[in-house]
């Protein structure tokens, strides 16, 4: 759990955490007992996050990482809930995917990055083969009897954006090429 995040990181011994690495957070403002999660995000031997403002976390990062916006990326969303819990009580009311591409650029001579780019980066730099974690909620066939190898990333040429989403869509019940036809999903 979260809340035991701090203790995991100021308690000494195997398994203490010793880096931290947030994206989309701000653990030093979002967590409980705030003093005593600055105390042990500054007893880091590495805090990385990436943010679009200087937040508390950031403040206290050894570095920080500009990323894109959300209307300078490409995205999609279906009607799978981003969890099993999300919508749980509801549900969405209508089947509905949607695919927008990146509206503006980055401005130029910015260095900011996507997200998973970061990561893509750490990965390949350390020989890691990354793959793609299925999305079961959006697999449509019979499910088969044995769990299906994750397709691999290209670790020597890095894909873009719209390759990834192909690679997380590609056993969704509607092509992506087919959403990407109906701009208003």
């Amino acid at each position: 759990p979260v809340s035991a995040m701090p203790d995991e990181m100021l308690t000494p011994g195997p398994g203490q955490v010793k880096a931290l690495f947030v994206v989309g957070g701000n653990p030093a403002a979002a967590l409980p007992d705030q003093l005593r999660t600055i105390e042990a995000l500054q007893s880091l031997e590495l805090l990385v996050t990436a943010d679009i403002v200087m937040s508390e976390t950031a403040k206290l990062a050894h570095y920080v990482v500009a990323p894109t916006m959300q209307v300078e990326t490409p995205s999609f969303r279906s009607d799978a809930p981003p969890s099993f819990y999300a919508n749980a009580y509801g549900g969405m009311r209508d089947a509905m995917a949607s695919y927008s591409p990146a509206l503006v650029d980055p401005p130029e001579g910015s260095d900011v990055i996507e997200e998973w780019e970061l990561y893509y980066g750490i990965a390949q730099r350390m020989g890691i083969q990354l793959r793609m974690n299925p999305m079961a909620i959006l697999y449509s066939g019979p499910r088969p009897k044995q769990k299906p190898v994750p397709p691999a990333f290209d670790m020597v040429n890095k894909p873009t954006t719209d390759q990834i989403i192909e690679m997380m869509t590609a056993s969704a019940r509607v092509p992506l090429e087919e959403v990407k036809r109906h701009p208003h999903g």
